[in-house]
């Protein structure tokens, strides 16, 4: 486990308004998708895991802004990342916004699943 993911376990339940803080920051970054944090940061296996349990949260103040992360770094040049994230679920975690009462929230959801296909020719789509 990295440090970011630690530090994002121990603020996950005591300090929700500083994780809103952090997901809007990490959502900020995503919408530069050639910044060096996308080619870093953004593939390595702990955020990755961090960002799609942060999908869940019951807050859509928390989940709304990884959604625009995740919409984001799938429109980065690095084709590697809608990969590693089909193998993680994402479509099920965005597919599960499309549920939400937030018809932004709803838009960015279908961005980002737009993206990711983007991503694939018709022969790569799972």
């Amino acid at each position: 486990m990295n440090i970011f993911s630690k530090f994002i376990d121990d603020i996950y339940v005591d300090n929700e308004d500083m994780l809103i803080d952090i997901v809007k920051g990490m959502s900020n970054l995503a919408s530069h998708p050639q910044t060096e944090f996308i080619n870093i940061a953004a593939g390595s296996e702990d955020i990755i895991d961090v960002v799609l349990r942060l999908l869940q949260h019951k807050n859509e103040r928390v989940f709304s802004p990884m959604v625009k992360y995740v919409g984001g770094i799938m429109n980065s040049d690095n084709a590697e990342l809608p990969k590693t994230y089909l193998k993680k679920d994402v479509f099920e975690k965005l597919g599960s916004i499309l549920y939400s009462s937030n018809s932004a929230t709803i838009k960015e959801a279908l961005w980002g699943i737009s993206n990711i296909l983007a991503n694939f020719s018709d022969d790569h789509v799972y």
